[in-house]
């Protein structure tokens, strides 16, 4: 069991790097990746429907149209997905060091995180820190924090259930 709290711990550090090394991109570099990825996706969901015949439109004008409409809210879901997956992780990397305040020490380092996050941002090209993404980012941890949450009592009222059943 130790093991599995270095490999967490390991984990939640990792997954701290890739979010640090997305905020290090510049502005054209960051919106360009998220474009490029969106128009791709657009563009062969676009494909593959005139192939099938439901729709019958051009995919290469259609998808830029799509890819610019969708760009900025998408990106948003991004900065939350992150720290979901972060609250995620570090909920389970405190399980090992029986604490009963896991969930507040998770909420806590991904809204200190989230806050040095968008000030690193501030010193990159073309980017800016803004309050509401550290907002956004909390409350992706919030919403993996509480998913969490509803998982682990559902997982132990089931335990309880089947151990009243034997």
């Amino acid at each position: 069991m130790r093991i599995n709290k270095y490999i967490l711990c390991i984990m939640a550090l990792i997954w701290m790097i890739v979010i640090f090394g997305f905020s290090n991109m510049n502005t054209i570099e960051s919106n360009g990746k998220s474009k490029g990825v969106i128009y791709s996706v657009v563009k062969c969901s676009i494909d593959i429907t005139n192939r099938v015949n439901i729709t019958n439109i051009d995919s290469n004008i259609n998808a830029i149209k799509i890819t610019n409409k969708v760009n900025a809210p998408l990106r948003k879901v991004a900065h939350a997905t992150v720290y979901f997956i972060l609250g995620i992780i570090l909920i389970n990397a405190f399980k090992y060091f029986n604490s009963n305040r896991i969930y507040l020490y998770s909420l806590i380092i991904c809204f200190l995180y989230a806050c040095t996050d968008e000030f690193h941002q501030s010193f990159v090209s073309g980017r800016t820190s803004s309050y509401k993404d550290v907002l956004i980012d909390t409350l992706g941890c919030i919403i993996g924090i509480l998913g969490s949450y509803l998982l682990n009592l559902l997982y132990n009222k089931r335990n309880v259930v089947t151990n009243e059943k034997v």
